[in-house]
């Protein structure tokens, strides 16, 4: 049995082996994403990103459980700008998992990149209703309300800016390497 110091110390290297041997394990990939998160000078060459991250979502999503790798996905996708592929996972977050503020506050964040400033406004109002709070919903939806699509531009541009740095410092290519390698065919039940 291996100990909690061990399992601690891995290397991302020997993470993504851990990957590519288990095919891609939603409970693998969620036990050691903080960990991958931690060394981004681990990933390697970034590669075709939209082709890698679906091979991780072809192997994790459809493992139900408690972890939302849902929205962990959908939250990278909307790091290299693709909403809609980032708005299918929240919504199978929201299926799957539970329903969420912030998972509602991200699909509207996509509605608005995908110039539905309607769904965005609906998606806003949904993150509400869960956390009446919840104040960049509240700033989001006051925004497009008022119609003040220059504020709304530059609260954009902010989210953008962070939303790739987090994309920096995920090690999702290495990771898709490992796993693009491993089970020709994998049976999901």
């Amino acid at each position: 049995m291996t100990s909690l110091s061990a399992e601690t110390s891995l290397s991302a290297q020997a993470i993504f082996y851990l990957l590519r041997l288990s095919c891609g394990d939603a409970d693998v990939f969620w036990k050691y994403r903080n960990r991958l998160l931690a060394q981004p000078s681990a990933a390697g060459n970034r590669g075709n990103v939209r082709v890698d991250l679906g091979l991780i979502r072809d192997h994790i999503t459809h493992s139900a459980g408690s972890n939302d790798v849902c929205f962990e996905l959908g939250r990278l996708y909307m790091g290299i700008g693709d909403y809609q592929t980032a708005l299918e996972l929240f919504e199978e977050s929201n299926d799957m998992v539970s329903q969420h503020h912030v998972t509602w506050f991200n699909m509207g964040v996509c509605a608005y990149f995908l110039e539905d400033l309607d769904s965005a406004k609906r998606y806003f109002s949904k993150s509400l209703q869960l956390k009446s709070t919840f104040e960049e919903s509240k700033r989001w939806l006051q925004l497009l309300t008022e119609g003040n699509l220059e504020a709304l531009r530059v609260l954009a541009e902010s989210m953008q800016r962070s939303l790739k740095k987090l994309c920096k410092k995920v090690c999702y290519v290495s990771i898709l390497k490992g796993i693009s390698g491993c089970c020709a065919v994998t049976t999901i039940f």
